[in-house]
């Protein structure tokens, strides 16, 4: 009598389970992957705060510095925007070439360790590229002029939204938030 072999059968049966785990584990990576990097890409949300320079000394004339109630008005700004928020820390100070402007934006920066990143005035094209360009992603701080302010903030909303600046008014801020999947939303705050 021979001894019982041992023999080998395949389970034919057993393949297309085998492929379909294998399927359903490169598309359920797939999928993950995917939705990570959407998450990554679409929830990137910039943070823009415009605000007009604090109030000027009627001296001299052409490029006058802060009078006392706009340096208590900045060093006001910087204790307000000078630590952590909810849009994220401040990461960019930006600001016109006049003194008015940098001298607001000026103790804010020092607060904050970072430049203040000095733009012409009157060219708000540059100023928003650069915006877009350096800050995305991240809360930033813009100081414009009574003329600008609104220019910027209508840039940075594609058009889609309109700030009006009364003359006198240096208290307003704008808070402007622009994500990559929906539409940028305006808030008016005073400080």
């Amino acid at each position: 009598m021979n001894a019982p072999a041992i023999t080998r059968h395949r389970r034919p049966f057993l393949a297309p389970i085998w492929i379909a785990a294998l399927l359903a584990l490169a598309v359920g990576t797939a999928l993950f992957v995917g939705v990570r990097l959407a998450a990554y890409y679409l929830t990137d949300v910039s943070t823009v705060i415009v605000l007009r320079h604090a109030e000027k000394a009627s001296f001299p004339a052409d490029d006058p510095p802060l009078a006392a109630e706009g340096r208590a008005r900045a060093e006001r700004l910087a204790a307000m925007l000078g630590g952590p928020s909810d849009a994220g820390p401040v990461r960019h100070v930006y600001s016109s070439e006049a003194r008015r402007a940098r001298d607001t934006a000026a103790p804010l920066a020092a607060r904050l360790g970072v430049e203040v990143e000095t733009v012409a005035g009157g060219d708000v094209d540059a100023l928003v590229r650069a915006v877009r360009r350096d800050a995305r992603g991240e809360t930033s701080v813009v100081v414009g002029h009574g003329d600008t302010v609104p220019q910027i903030v209508a840039e940075l909303a594609d058009g889609r939204l309109q700030v009006t600046l009364d003359e006198g008014d240096h208290g307003s801020m704008f808070v402007v938030t622009v994500s990559s999947f929906g539409p940028p939303r305006v808030l008016r705050l005073r400080y």
